[in-house]
């Protein structure tokens, strides 16, 4: 009868004599240092939110110098397909060892914390979004453009040029003014069509 040696290496006992001992005796204190052992195995963890930038930051930097994101994610966000052609699942929270995160000195937010800063970031993309769009109108109406043309939005981020814009305008009042293109929308024609139609 023996114990065996990856059970007790690790655990701090000064001494083990089993000398002597029914097997009994023997067979629990086997099962009593083996539980010990999976105790001293197991590593506590702390979701860490996507807000939370200081904890990432830390993660982040430990992550590169082992090369390896090893932590798991421990909740995910399903974000809708208005800018992406597919609906999808994207991390937002990962557990992260308590030790790790001690080590570096950093207490992690909790999750009314990460939902608050969530919501204030969301707004604030909703009227950062709000004031582009009003500015891309402005673009637009200065050019001629129709409400919601892409032109003004162009120009502002100065993905064409001034040039290229009033070309771009020109084009337009000359589709909607002189040709049949807005009769042949009305119609159910698509774009692409109305615009080769009215080129021919």
């Amino acid at each position: 009868m023996y114990l065996k040696k990856n059970i007790i290496e690790d655990i701090p006992i000064e001494t083990i004599d089993l000398i002597g001992e029914d097997e009994k005796i023997i067979a629990q204190l086997g099962y009593e240092l083996e539980q010990a052992y999976i105790r001293s195995q197991v590593i506590e963890t702390v979701k860490v939110y996507r807000e939370d930038k200081k904890a990432l930051a830390a993660i982040n930097t430990t992550a590169r110098e082992k090369g390896d994101w090893k932590y798991k994610v421990a909740e995910w966000e399903l974000k809708n397909g208005k800018y992406h052609k597919y609906d999808r699942y994207v991390p937002l929270a990962w557990w992260i060892p308590v030790k790790e995160l001690e080590e570096k000195g950093i207490t992690p937010i909790g999750e009314e914390e990460a939902i608050e800063i969530r919501k204030k970031r969301s707004c604030a993309g909703h009227k950062a979004a709000a004031t582009a769009k009003k500015r891309d109108e402005e673009v637009n109406d200065e050019l001629g453009m129709p409400p919601g043309s892409k032109t003004g939005k162009w120009l502002r981020r100065g993905e064409i040029s001034e040039e290229q814009a009033e070309r771009i305008a020109e084009k337009c009042s000359h589709r909607h003014e002189e040709t049949d293109y807005d009769n042949l929308l009305k119609s159910g024609v698509d774009k692409e069509t109305a615009r080769d139609l009215i080129e021919e």
